[in-house]
């Protein structure tokens, strides 16, 4: 069984994640294990890649679980080291959006003051040159 949960201790948060182990064939294969930010990866035969949901809590950031995170399971029957978690994107809260806002709309500003700038060289310069 592996247990996922966001919080341990007095009060529980989150869901309670259980995953049966596997009747597997013969063989090798990996073992049920949980990986370092909590998510449950089942019992599986050597050489699989699985996919398990991305987190839904991770240090208090809110991710989006329609999206997957993928582990091998080694022809050795050991658990790649590495869990691949490029797909999990984060939820930006409205606050956080706004401050992405701002910082954009003033890059977009500087850089459109420094093409403005140019442009009036460009043309100072041309109108001393055609005089």
């Amino acid at each position: 069984w592996c247990v996922n949960v966001d919080q341990l201790g007095g009060h529980w948060s989150g869901d309670v994640a259980l995953s049966h182990q596997l009747s597997l064939p013969p063989g090798l294969q990996c073992n049920a294990s949980v990986d370092l930010i909590g998510t449950c990866w089942p019992q599986s035969p050597a050489g699989q890649l699985v996919v398990r949901p991305c987190p839904a809590y991770f240090y208090g950031v809110r991710y989006n679980t329609t999206n997957n995170g993928y582990r091998e399971c080694l022809a050795n029957g050991t658990w790649a080291a590495r869990v691949n978690y490029s797909e999990c994107q984060e939820i930006l809260s409205e606050e956080k959006k706004s401050k992405v806002h701002y910082h954009v709309a003033v890059i977009i500003n500087y850089l459109g003051h420094c093409v403005s700038l140019v442009a009036l060289m460009v043309a100072f310069v041309l109108f001393l040159r055609l005089r």
